[in-house]
């Protein structure tokens, strides 16, 4: 009853906006994925940004696993987390500037060619893609914010990567690739 409450609280505070996530969190495909922690499920790290209208679907999964269920937008695609770890307040660490990759991602020279980047990457077109001038930059590499994030929002920042065989660079990245 208490994460009922508190979903619908949540729910009618900022419907249709965007929200974080208080904890890292399974996101699947489906619902049923989701209730059954399918191999499909990636995972959205704690603070993540993601979009959602607001409305809980109930009724699919047992209390004991989270019990209200959301559709929300994460990193350009629709996923089904659980309700009862999302947030309205941004993350609290928006000063932080020091962060490591938290898995393989898309990194590009110019905020711009994002959009261009993950189309080309979605449809498999690798000369769209080296075209873009963008890059997959691999897990684990340590990298410094330039600019500090005014109110949490900012899904691309600006960053400085440190690579371990070459100089540094200047790439812009999704804010919900790090920890």
């Amino acid at each position: 009853m208490q994460a009922l409450l508190f979903a619908a609280a949540l729910a009618s505070a900022n419907v249709g906006g965007s929200y974080y996530l208080q904890s890292s969190q399974p996101a699947c495909a489906s619902i049923a994925a989701l209730v059954h922690r399918d191999a499909s499920c990636t995972s959205l790290p704690k603070s993540a940004r993601v979009m959602w209208d607001g409305k809980i679907i109930d009724g699919f999964v047992p209390r004991y696993l989270g019990g209200n269920v959301a559709r929300v937008t994460a990193d350009h695609r629709i996923v089904f987390v659980y309700a009862n770890f999302l947030s309205t307040s941004p993350p609290r660490d928006l000063l932080r500037r020091e962060f490591i990759l938290a898995h393989a991602s898309l990194a590009c020279p110019a905020a711009e060619r994002f959009a261009d980047a993950l189309e080309a990457e979605a449809s498999g077109d690798r000369r769209w893609f080296a075209d873009t001038g963008c890059q997959v930059i691999p897990r684990g590499l340590s990298a410094a914010r330039l600019a500090p994030v005014v109110d949490g929002a900012e899904a691309i920042w600006r960053m400085r990567v440190r690579f371990p065989h070459s100089a540094p660079q200047i790439l812009w990245m999704q804010a919900a690739d790090f920890r």
